[in-house]
């Protein structure tokens, strides 16, 4: 049972490093990165809040569209704070 729950952690840290490559610095809705991926909502949504949690990707909200784009560091360390979306 253990070897399965870390299988499952390590498929969703494959995925959410996969669709880090995927992203680029212009903001970008779940629904592109969908189509991108051809990966289901769910997946598509893990793999993000992953990215989110970890600091890699932050959530912003336009026009009442929520969309994500990768959070910018700056040379300084930072310590981060994850905001529900």
């Amino acid at each position: 049972m253990e070897d399965k729950i870390m299988s499952n952690n390590d498929d969703k840290l494959s995925l959410s490093a996969r669709l880090l490559k995927l992203m680029n610095h212009d903001e970008i809705s779940v629904d592109a990165l969908e189509q991108r991926t051809g990966w289901s909502r769910e997946t598509t949504q893990n793999a993000l809040l992953q990215l989110v949690v970890d600091g890699h990707v932050k959530c912003v909200r336009r026009s009442g569209h929520v969309l994500f784009k990768l959070h910018q560091f700056s040379n300084q360390h930072q310590s981060h704070m994850v905001s529900a979306c």
